[in-house]
């Protein structure tokens, strides 16, 4: 067999593979944006409650408290995230 040629089959299960690994990029960047969008929201979820919590008089300082904490949780989730989406793209980049 000729070294230049490749089997029909051969193009075919390389197409489906390539078809399927675009998918999975598309998928997973939809995911990230997904996740972005969801992380955005519990941050000015969190700053709100912050934010209320501040204004009100006689606010318990235990509930300050928890209100950083789960705001800190919440940045720390959403720093984790943006992180994936180059770690994403160099995964499914072409070698």
């Amino acid at each position: 067999m000729d070294r230049g040629h490749i089997p029909q089959q051969s193009l075919e299960e390389l197409l489906g593979d390539s078809m399927a690994l675009e998918a999975e990029q598309v998928q997973r960047m939809n995911q990230h944006t997904h996740l972005s969008w969801d992380m955005e929201q519990l941050s000015e979820a969190a700053s709100l409650m912050l934010e209320n919590a501040a204004s009100s008089s006689g606010g318990e300082p235990a509930a300050l408290d928890a209100d950083r904490k789960l705001g800190d949780a919440i940045q720390k989730e959403k720093d984790k995230v943006s992180t994936w989406r180059p770690s994403i793209k160099c995964s499914t980049s072409p070698s």
